[in-house]
This record gives C-alpha cells, sequence and structure tokens, in this order.
C-alpha cells in the first residue's frame, strides 16, 4: 500500500486533481489515503478548490488519531479560463514551472502546514495560489521519494539536481512523456539503478493552445455566429 497517491476529475465546469504523500508505510498510510481519495470523489465535482481542501483537511482531523500526516497539492483548472490553475497545499515540496518563453525554471514554495495537524475553522483562512501558465508551459511536482534518492555515499538528489534536470530536458523537447523519462533515467543514473528506498511520483502537465476546443456555448461561437449571420 502506496503512501503516494494522485487523482484526476473532470466536471462540466472545471478539471480537478492532487498529488500528495502521507508518511510511513502500510496500514496506516493506505488508511489516510483512503480517506483523502474518498472525501475528494464525494466533494470534489460539487465544491470549488477553497471548500474541498477545508474539507479535506477537517475531515482527517476528525477520524485520524495518530502523528501521521500528510502533505499535498491540490489542483483546479476553470475550464472557461485555461491560462491558470489554482493550486492550495499542505506543506508539499515546492512545484516547478518551465516558462516556455524565456526558457527558465520558476520555483514555487508551498508554505502551509501539513495536513491534519488542526481544524481549519473558516474557509477564509484557505488561501490557494493563482497561476499564470501560457503555451508551452510545463508545470512539475513530485514526492520527497524523487529528492530523497540516494547516492551510494548516502547524498541526497536533491532539489537543485531536479531543477536542473528538468531544465535541460524540458529545454530540448515538448513532449511531457519524453521529460519524464529524462527525469526517472537521471534518477535511475544517481542511484545508479538500484531500486528506490520510498514512494516516488512525478505528475506534469503542459499548457497547449492547439488543443483548445471551443465549446457550443462559448461568446467567441456566439461573436461568429453574429458575424456571419
Amino acid at each position: 500500500i502506496s503512501g503516494d497517491s494522485f487523482w484526476f476529475i473532470e466536471t462540466k465546469k472545471k478539471y480537478s486533481f492532487y498529488i500528495w504523500d502521507a508518511t510511513g508505510h502500510g496500514i496506516r498510510a493506505g488508511l489516510i489515503v483512503s480517506i483523502l481519495s474518498k472525501v475528494f470523489h464525494e466533494q470534489a465535482p460539487k465544491d470549488d478548490i477553497i471548500n474541498l481542501t477545508l474539507e479535506v483537511n477537517n475531515t482527517l482531523k476528525e477520524n485520524l488519531q495518530s502523528k501521521n500526516f500528510v502533505t499535498w497539492l491540490l489542483f483546479e483548472v476553470d475550464k472557461s479560463f485555461r491560462n491558470a490553475f489554482n493550486v492550495s497545499w499542505m506543506w508539499h515540496e515546492p512545484l516547478m514551472i518551465y516558462r516556455a518563453k524565456t526558457q527558465s525554471v520558476e520555483r514555487v514554495i508551498a508554505w502551509g502546514l501539513a495536513g491534519w495537524i488542526r481544524l481549519i475553522k473558516k474557509a477564509e483562512d484557505i488561501k490557494p495560489k493563482t497561476l499564470e501558465i501560457l503555451d508551452g508551459d510545463i508545470m512539475l511536482t513530485y514526492t520527497d521519494g524523487v529528492l530523497e534518492a540516494k547516492w551510494d555515499d548516502g547524498k541526497l538528489y536533491g532539489i537543485e539536481r531536479l531543477e536542473t534536470a528538468f531544465l535541460r530536458s524540458a529545454k530540448s523537447t515538448p513532449d511531457i512523456k519524453e521529460i519524464y523519462n529524462d527525469l526517472i533515467e537521471d534518477l535511475k543514473l544517481y542511484r545508479w539503478g538500484s531500486s528506490f528506498d520510498d514512494d516516488t511520483t512525478i505528475l506534469m502537465f503542459r499548457r497547449n493552445h492547439g488543443k483548445d476546443v471551443l465549446s457550443a456555448e462559448s461568446e467567441e461561437i456566439k461573436k461568429i455566429q453574429a458575424q456571419e449571420w
């Protein structure tokens, strides 16, 4: 049973997805992930990112009695405005955004408490961040199993090497499958091909204007209809 988890839900108006990492392994980690997944599936189709974060955090706090906790990044993309995404966090590793225009990597620090350390009493206490993502930009997030991969002398892979590998690959190809493979190969090289000591998850998405689709109800279609009678 893995402590890492990710999932994706699409509704008529938005996309919601997450990556999270529960401490520990085995039954205890599996219990945390099971509760998280259940709440996400029930609440994501009807709640916005603020209320969903509130519900997930407080459900965990009310149902679990142990020293375990969870870090997470929760994403929301509004289908009517695809050049940005909202993200709420609970002390997860920094996410990275490759900026195609400047060919550089922006590191976004995910501050905040780890999940269910305390009850959140007011939705106003949750401050999601809105991040712009333009054509060709690539978002990368991951769990600590990536950063804590060890060399044979015990030295950690670390965030600096991950950022360097991500930038090098993203500059050479826009294909996120190829970038993913490059990152995995660099991790394997660093570990001399040995297996990982911890759950290791990588999640990426790329903004691609070429895949935008206009819905029948969109304002753009209405403008064209008015112009063309």
